[in-house]
């Protein structure tokens, strides 16, 4: 806001520019209440300027009013977003120790069930060494029964041929009788 601009005293000078000193009495004589008028001006002059800053003043504090309302609004704003980051943090700090919690069991879980499946394998192992020889001699017994089958059966023949050869040979001789 800009203060009125001043009023020009028409008694110094005339419309043309030119001084009018003359005529400045004769005004006075005439007009007494000039010089009260001019006063009035000035005083209305201050008093628009005083207005004026007043109203500047106000301005800026409003301004600033507004500058630390929005000042406390982001304080207020970031307040809440650190607020959400730390409940955020120990939530997921929460779930991180959870999760934690559960690797170590199943690390301990894991290895009670290596430790027996080590123990099984060993077993196993010995198990099927123990099949693998069992198996071996199973196969060497039927192997052993083959054999002993086919010499019985050999023997057999024979025994069955020599008999044979023996009654054919008393055959032979009683006819011959």
């Amino acid at each position: 806001v800009s203060p009125p601009s001043p009023t020009v005293d028409k008694s110094a000078t005339s419309s043309d520019g030119t001084s009018v000193s003359n005529n400045k009495k004769e005004e006075d004589d005439e007009a007494p209440t000039d010089a009260s008028s001019r006063a009035f001006t000035l005083q209305e002059a201050g008093q628009s300027m005083d207005h004026a800053l007043k109203a500047k003043q106000k301005l800026i504090q409003e301004h600033i009013s507004d500058h630390e309302k929005k000042l406390v609004d982001q304080h207020l704003r970031l307040k809440k977003v650190r607020q959400k980051l730390d409940r955020l943090e120990q939530d997921q700090a929460a779930e991180i120790a959870q999760m934690q919690r559960s690797v170590d069991h199943l690390s301990r879980e894991l290895a009670l069930r290596e430790k027996e499946a080590t123990q099984k394998k060993a077993i196993m192992e010995e198990a099927n060494k123990n099949y693998l020889a069992a198996a071996e001699s199973l196969d060497a017994c039927k192997k052993e029964k083959t054999e002993t089958e086919r010499v019985l059966m050999e023997l057999l023949l024979k025994a069955g041929e020599s008999r044979d050869k023996v009654m054919n040979e008393m055959l032979q001789s009683l006819d011959t009788l």
